[in-house]
């Protein structure tokens, strides 16, 4: 397959009514698909067990109506159909009670696939891809693959027939989630619409060389809607079913678990009772998959009212409480280092580590204290930090390093890649940034030079066993760096820390080794359509955050190389990555936590299959790489994709007037739950996560505003800028600071001197609360 850089444009909305044998039937006979109206009736004793159901046509023509009698009510049945282009339809399904009435019920719209193949993708954004099609395994959480499958099966299993689970070349298990079934058994996967980044479902066909979406609403007047998906007994049929309001029969998904009691309750329809469902089906010809993704790049923002940003904290003020917070919360001034939760142990990466240090420098680049911690953390890091392996040591708390999971006894060896592939890139990035901007500090340390050394040794890791292995696999021997699980692309950011290796130590030997690597991943992954292994606590589930280090790593090669391939491989990676972000705002429960805040959540970054949460930003990168990607290829899609998380993801700082259940001011909690998975719709659990490095890599990294060479801008920081002039050398610009705090604003503007790797040179721009100033910004 020859990747293609890709442009999305926007769809034109033009409503134009067409009949619905022309437009919508054409979707339907394209995909073998019947379409039924479907009336449900569920025992409420019996954990919302289906105990009627009654089937209705559609009426013929779009506009018509038509009484049904069914579930002891009459039901009157219309729909319209609005044509958008020539691949895209808009169908609006009319329901109204008009005589009697019909308890604990639900209505559904019903597309029936009677040429159905195992071999469909089946994507339902953030929840599902490949349909979850993976071997699975009922553990609880923390979950890690067991010795032996036979353990997690059933009785009938025999020894002779279950594999280890735990091996080099293991395929990909996953925990209890919903899927559909890899074997035989049932295959059925019943969502609410909050279980996805997007209330969505999208199927690629490799018989047919097709693709197309099926995208609704949140849900109606009646709450949220439902969305399944069922395969038959043989695998032929299938049927997805949108229903009015949400009922999940007889069982749930909570963390780790398909099997958790159903808690919807059906509706109590009368006379009167009307809703309308909408659904916008779209199909195209696909010769691969990555033409769903970009599909789906097109359409996610179709259904929904356009992004409103309300500016109210300004990236500086939110870096200043959440810099403040940590020095006075996440300090251990007896160890040494920094870190986030209760826990109190330090990592290298994915929630924590030399990111940390990182970002604190960025956002506090004078604050003396600040400094010297992280180079006291740095000291640490690099020499008690190392483990025999090579690599660095799974974590360190109480004076001792650690490994494993201490809830699985069985994994006291094991480091997970990622976390070492986090710190050799971040560890690099802050060395860089000392080296740059205080040249002096190395005086302070007579060991610099080992401790150089020492982190080289995590590269030579990485090197040794892809030489040995050809991958980096997803947990090593803490003691030898053997893989002891293999596959997955927890080691997804291991090309970019090579490429950044390559340049500090002067090896061009690290550069080949990160070109092999991400090729590996490009085919054992994203041609796939989905990556693993990024969490420690998911087993190998689908997830974002392999994927958006991927991501990281296509961009390190091509500044590197310059090669093309390197960026058409990072435009796919980022679409794909798109599925994971959340388009849209969730209507909370008004009585709920967020509900009261007035939680938006658009640009919440979901985690993995597993756990099923937005979060307030990427775990844990602040989204350089794609302002990069637009920085390469001019397409809007990808700044304005890192504005939605970039924007949003400084609401959920706890801070006075805006406190966040009972965290204190600059705490950020990881969750922004839209589903009933853990601790409910709109609620959080009371801890600093994460994501609060997270955002400060973002407000660090990140300049609050981005001009281009064309004078294109992009505010990312809660500032409003227009441009109000422009000359043969210059453009005037009217930045407006609408918030109540001052704010500090990073200025990055295409050919000049600096570079988006460099942020220190960005200009810096003041602009009192509520107040409006002009700037000049030269062309060159």
């Amino acid at each position: 397959m020859k990747p293609v850089i890709c442009c999305l444009i926007s769809l034109p909305l033009c409503w134009t009514k067409h009949s619905f044998a022309q437009r919508l039937q054409r979707w339907l006979d394209q995909w073998q698909v019947k379409a039924h109206v479907q009336f449900n009736q569920y025992d409420p004793t019996r954990f919302a067990q289906l105990i009627k159901s009654e089937q209705a046509a559609l009426p013929s023509t779009s506009g018509d109506s038509v009484i049904y009698h069914a579930l002891g009510a009459g039901w009157q049945i219309s729909y319209q159909e609005h044509h958008l282009s020539p691949d895209l339809v808009h169908v609006l399904l009319h329901c109204r009670v008009t005589k009697g009435e019909a308890r604990h019920a639900a209505v559904g719209l019903v597309f029936e696939f009677n040429q159905w193949q195992t071999e469909n993708y089946v994507i339902m954004p953030a929840a599902v891809y490949n349909g979850n099609r993976f071997e699975s395994r009922s553990v609880n959480y923390s979950p890690k693959l067991p010795y032996y499958a036979r353990f997690y099966r059933t009785a009938a299993d025999s020894l002779k027939d279950v594999p280890a689970d735990i091996g080099k070349h293991v395929p990909p298990i996953i925990s209890d989630v919903p899927r559909l079934e890899i074997g035989e058994g049932v295959s059925w996967i019943q969502f609410r619409s909050g279980d996805m980044s997007s209330p969505a479902i999208g199927i690629f066909s490799p018989a047919q060389r097709r693709a197309c979406w099926l995208m609704t609403l949140q849900g109606t007047s009646l709450g949220d809607t439902g969305i399944s998906i069922e395969e038959s007994k043989d695998r032929r049929r299938a049927w997805i079913s949108f229903t009015v309001p949400v009922v999940r029969q007889r069982y749930r998904y909570t963390i780790t678990t398909t099997r958790a009691p159903s808690l919807d309750t059906a509706f109590h329809f009368t006379e009167g009772t009307a809703f309308t469902l909408s659904i916008w089906l779209h199909d195209s010809p696909a010769e691969h998959l990555q033409k769903l993704f970009h599909q789906f790049a097109l359409l996610r923002k179709l259904p929904f009212p356009p992004t409103s940003y309300q500016p109210s904290l300004p990236f500086s003020m939110a870096a200043h409480w959440m810099s403040q917070h940590m020095n006075h919360e996440g300090w251990d001034p007896t160890q040494g280092f920094y870190s986030v939760g209760s826990w109190r142990r330090w990592s290298p990466g994915w929630t924590g580590g030399f990111q940390i240090g990182y970002a604190m420098l960025l956002n506090q680049p004078e604050d003396t204290t600040t400094y010297r911690r992280v180079l006291r953390e740095l000291q640490f890091a690099l020499t008690k930090g190392i483990s025999p392996s090579g690599f660095f040591w799974e974590a360190y708390s109480q004076g001792m390093p650690t490994a494993g999971d201490y809830r699985r006894p069985h994994t006291r060896r094991w480091h997970l890649v990622r976390k070492s592939a986090d710190g050799l890139y971040y560890a690099l990035r802050l060395l860089d940034y000392l080296n740059r901007t205080k040249p002096y500090w190395r005086k302070d340390f007579a060991e610099v030079t080992q401790w150089e050394s020492n982190l080289q040794g995590v590269a030579e890791a990485f090197v040794r066993n892809w030489q040995k292995e050809k991958q980096l696999g997803q947990f090593t021997d803490a003691y030898t760096g053997e893989i002891i699980v293999g596959g997955s692309a927890s080691g997804a950011l291991v090309p970019a820390g090579l490429v950044l290796a390559s340049q500090y130590f002067n090896k061009p030997a690290y550069l080949a080794v990160a070109s092999e690597v991400m090729t590996y991943y490009d085919t054992a992954f994203i041609q796939k359509g989905y990556c693993t292994g990024g969490p420690g606590d998911a087993m190998q589930n689908p997830d974002s955050e392999s994927t958006y280090a991927l991501l990281e790593s296509a961009i390190a090669l091509y500044q590197a190389t310059k090669n093309t391939k390197w960026l058409q491989l990072a435009e796919q990676v980022a679409l794909q990555f798109a599925t994971w972000v959340m388009p849209y705002d969730y209507q909370f429960p008004p009585h709920s936590t967020f509900g009261k805040l007035k939680i938006r959540t658009t640009g919440a970054v979901w985690a993995n299959t597993q756990n099923k949460h937005g979060a307030p930003n990427i775990c844990t990168h602040s989204g350089l790489a794609l302002l990069k990607l637009y920085h390469y290829t001019r397409n809007p899609f990808y700044a304005e994709l890192l504005k939605d998380i970039a924007f949003h993801s400084v609401q959920y700082i706890s801070r006075k007037g805006h406190l966040i259940a009972n965290l204190p001011q600059g705490a950020v909690n990881e969750r922004c739950n839209t589903t009933d998975w853990l601790e409910g719709i709109g609620e959080v659990f009371s801890e600093n996560t994460w994501a609060q490095i997270a955002n400060l890599l973002t407000t660090g990294q990140l300049p609050g505003l981005y001009i281009d060479a064309t004078g294109k801008s992009f505010s990312f920081d809660h500032i409003e800028a227009h441009l109000i002039a422009t000359k043969k050398n210059a453009w005037t610009f009217e930045l407006y600071n609408p918030t109540e705090f001052e704010a500090k604003v990073k200025i990055f503007v295409e050919n000049q001197a600096a570079s988006l790797d460099q942020p220190e040179k960005f200009r810096l721009v003041t602009i009192p609360p509520h107040t409006r100033q002009t700037i000049v910004i030269p062309k060159r």
